[in-house]
């Protein structure tokens, strides 16, 4: 293989790998809501990073209202649909819990139970001893989420 052939592998190879880590650090300042500044990108990627941070906060919006049961989603020529989280215990045996939506990140815990839970980031969703979830939901940590 003569000396230019090899460079210019090499020189792919770099920038491919250049491209690559500069994709991962947007979509990670993007996605943890950073705003990167406007100067250290392209014109294309500023562009870019406009309307995924668009669509993400959008999303999360809806994925939020979502779990409230706040949105109604309607098919063509259809009445609204309302969405309710709803889960079902494995079996009847299985002990009393509460369903609970987290609000804020929160360390691992131990429960009434004496079992250890998480550590939890928010939006994640657990089934908790009753008492942990209400004490969780009155420090404004989580929501329930109804079960039936």
């Amino acid at each position: 293989m003569n000396l230019l052939l090899h460079e210019s592998a090499n020189v792919e190879r770099m920038l491919k790998e250049l491209l690559e880590t500069r994709y991962r650090k947007l979509i990670k300042n993007v996605t943890k809501n950073q705003k990167t500044p406007s100067g250290l990108l392209t014109n294309e990627e500023t562009r870019m990073v406009e309307t995924f941070t668009d669509f993400t906060k959008t999303y999360h919006k809806f994925a939020d209202d979502l779990m409230l049961g706040q949105i109604q989603i309607t098919e063509p020529d259809e009445a609204p649909i309302r969405i309710v989280v709803k889960t079902e215990n494995a079996s009847p045996s299985v002990s009393k819990r509460s369903t609970i939506r987290f609000l804020k990140s929160i360390p691992a815990i131990m429960g009434a139970d004496m079992k250890s839970y998480g550590p939890f980031i928010a939006e994640d969703i657990a089934s908790l001893p009753p008492q942990n979830a209400q004490i969780l939901v009155k420090q404004g940590l989580a929501v329930l989420v109804e079960v039936s």
